[in-house]
Formats: structure tokens, sequence, C-alpha cells
């Protein structure tokens, strides 16, 4: 850029000054409960603030690269790169479930358990339930929309680990016969973090193979 070019656009061109500008957006976001209810106008109010900043990556390739590639503390902050602080002396700390994940397919009720960490091995546990419409919807949602969703994690820290099994109201006193009893291969793993694009992945795997499941539920391990 030479002289010429208006400050205004030099500071926008410009990574370490934009990121200043930005971060300060981070402030909106709003520390959720122990247990927030993914219905919450707190959880909504998180996601529109994760979604506007999103919206910035059309401004120009500056904006979306430090969104989704330069800048590690708002990659951080929308779900993009793992997180993970020191762990403190005490009690656990709950991770934050993704609320962007969490507003877009609410039908998921993608929520921690209501129990005590101490029932589960001092861990917080949380889950969620994908059926069959539910993964066409998010295909579909994919296909006409950015592609950044799928590489959004679906929590900070970061979920490494998923157990699936058959979520169903079968009646558990008929017989089924040849009905599909455990899921093949149900754990779904990555060092790095579970994203949203590798959860779906897997879970229409698994319904290819079982066309006899219907819904499947998920539970961080």
């Amino acid at each position: 850029m030479d002289a010429s070019t208006p400050a205004s656009t030099r500071v926008l061109a410009t990574p370490e000054l934009l990121e200043l500008i930005l971060l300060p957006l981070l402030s909106q976001l709003r520390d959720p409960l122990e247990r927030e209810d993914p219905r919450s106008p707190k959880t909504r109010q998180n996601a529109t603030v994760l979604l506007s900043l999103l919206a910035l990556r059309a401004t120009n390739r500056t904006f979306s690269a430090l969104l989704t590639t330069t800048s590690p503390r708002l990659r951080r902050a929308l779900f993009l790169a793992p997180a993970h602080p020191q762990p403190a002396a005490g009690a656990p700390t709950p991770p934050l479930l993704n609320p962007i994940a969490q507003t877009t397919f609410p039908a998921y009720h993608f929520r921690f358990w209501h129990l005590a960490p101490e029932a589960s091995g001092n861990r917080y546990c949380a889950y969620l339930i994908v059926s069959r419409d539910d993964l066409r919807a998010y295909r579909a949602v994919v296909a006409r929309g950015p592609k950044v969703l799928d590489r959004m994690l679906l929590a900070q820290p970061p979920a490494v680990a998923l157990e699936a099994r058959i979520w169903d109201e079968r009646d558990e006193t008929r017989e089924y016969l040849g009905r599909t009893a455990e899921l093949a291969d149900p754990r779904i793993e990555s060092r790095e973090g579970l994203t949203v694009g590798e959860v779906h992945r897997r879970v229409g795997e698994m319904f290819d193979r079982h066309a006899d499941v219907v819904a499947i539920k998920l539970t961080t391990v």
C-alpha cells in the first residue's frame, strides 16, 4: 500500500491490528451455567456472537484468514482450534459446549448429563442424539452454507471420544427378529478433538451399516 491509502484501509489490512479490534467482541459472550440448558437465551446469545464473527469472513481475505487460520485466540473462541487450559485445583471446570451446534440443531438435545461429576469419575459427561432425519438436515445445512461448521469442535476443551448406542422407542416386550442389538464399531475418537463434521460422518457410516437403526445417542467418555 502506498501513502495515499486511507489509514482505515491500512488498519483493516494489518492482521495484528485487526485482531485487536475483533477480540473485544468476545466480551459479549456470557459464561454459561454449570449445566446450561441448550435452549436458554444465554446459549442463543453466545451462538449469535460467534455467528456474527464468522460472518465477517465475507469482508475480505484478511478477515477470513484471521478468523479461521492465523489468530489462535479467535480460532479457539470459534471452536476452530483446541483450547487446553491448565487444570485448576479442586472441582473440575465444566467444558464449553459449542453453542452454534446446540442452536443450529436443537433436536440433538446437545447438553450435559444432570448428574454430579462425582457420579462419572469426577468428569463432566455430555450427550447428543442424532436421528436419520437429523443427519439429512445437517447435510442440507452444510451443502448450502459455509463448510466451516464441519471443522468446528464439539466442545472446549475438545471432546476426544464418544460412545454410540442405539436410541429408539421400540417395544422391548416384542421380539424383533434380526434387529440390530448393538452398533458395530461404536466408538468415535480423535486425539485432536472431535469436530462436528467427523461426528456426522461416523454417524452416517453407522446408519449405512445398520438400516433398521433410526437414532443414535452419543455420550462423551
